[in-house]
């Protein structure tokens, strides 16, 4: 089976350019995580020392909150979706010894690939393509799933039936 090879886009930034709705890599225990920034706020230069920004921010594999907060001398890595469209779906099922959903495609070169979607995904989001996938059984290997997709984690952003598709 072949894979994907996709580049992804993660750029240090001052903290004071990160805006609500951006996407930037959290340090967890050690681990960094893609989260998306749910709320801001500044203080700036004063009696008691640097600019400080905090960060709020929802960690997306996880759904946990995290909240840091960092000096003008600190960056953040801010970390922009790749789009990605998968070609028409082969097939999407749940590997009975380990119990990991994959989904199998053949790729633009004519390549068989497999994904495991644990690897990549929330639960949530495995869960609504398949929910999507028993909703379409008939017309299955001509659904064509959509995602942002980050360095850790895909994002589901949709799926559309290949024939309607441009």
């Amino acid at each position: 089976m072949d894979s994907l090879c996709l580049i992804f886009d993660e750029t240090p930034s001052d903290p004071k350019d990160v805006r609500v709705g951006d996407y930037i890599k959290a340090e967890v225990n050690g681990s960094a995580f893609t989260a998306k920034v749910t709320d801001m706020t500044t203080v700036k230069n004063g009696k008691h020392g640097a600019a400080k920004t905090s960060l709020e921010s929802k960690l997306l594999k996880t759904g946990a909150t995290h909240k840091l907060t960092y000096t003008s001398n600190d960056m953040v890595v801010l970390c922009r979706p790749t789009k990605l469209t998968l070609p028409p779906i082969i097939d999407i099922y749940t590997d009975k010894k380990s119990g990991v959903t994959m989904i199998n495609f053949i790729n633009a070169d004519g390549s068989d690939v497999e994904l495991k979607l644990d690897e990549i995904m929330s639960a949530e989001n495995i869960k609504k393509i398949c929910e999507e996938f028993k909703k379409n059984e008939s017309e299955k290997k001509e659904l064509i799933l959509k995602f942002k997709a980050f360095s850790d984690i895909w994002l589901f952003d949709g799926i559309n039936n290949a024939s309607t598709s441009s």
